[in-house]
């Protein structure tokens, strides 16, 4: 279902306005309607050195866009209040896995609850999520696969739904 504002028709009464004119605006202003790019997420076995000492294999983590970080950690996840997000998982962990936006109030073939919510993703297999989240706030995400042991080894990410409304500070440090 089409989400229509009050500054989407304002727009789309422009585009009408200026096409009949003749005013060649109509690709630029279409991005407004476009859906966003997935982001890329990839649930991954990875070696990390967890102890300043030594690496440490078997450790799974989630990466984003097949890049493989110095720095271990899972990423931290930042969307938009009421703006659409949408991420497809890529699973190469040798498991199924899911992911489960905790805390988030989205639809719940979007939740990551594997024979509740949504299907297993399968070794080798992929799986879109789309929805808009409605609160701004902190959360995490987490599969809801073997979840002790998945989340035991370090898949586990943290999640911060951004308000346009929010105060602007000199930095921002997730820890």
């Amino acid at each position: 279902m089409l989400n229509l504002s009050r500054r989407t028709l304002l727009k789309s009464a422009a585009v009408a306005g200026a096409y009949g004119a003749g005013v060649a605006i109509l690709p630029r202003l279409s991005q407004a309607f476009a859906a966003p790019t997935p982001l890329e997420i990839e649930a991954r076995i990875i070696e990390a050195t967890l102890d300043g000492k030594a690496a440490t294999r078997n450790v799974m983590s989630y990466g984003l866009g097949g890049t493989v970080p110095a720095d271990p950690s899972p990423p931290v996840l930042r969307m938009q209040r009421g703006k659409p997000f949408t991420a497809t998982l890529t699973n190469n962990l040798d498991e199924p896995t899911t992911i489960h936006w905790h805390g988030l109030r989205i639809p719940n073939a979007q939740d990551g609850v594997p024979f509740v919510t949504q299907p297993y993703v399968y070794p080798g297999d992929r799986f879109d999520y789309a929805f808009t989240p409605p609160d701004a706030g902190t959360y995490w995400y987490h599969p809801h696969c073997n979840t002790l042991t998945q989340m035991g080894r370090g898949l586990t990410g943290m999640l911060v739904v951004e308000d346009e409304r929010d105060p602007v500070f000199d930095g921002d440090e997730p820890a």
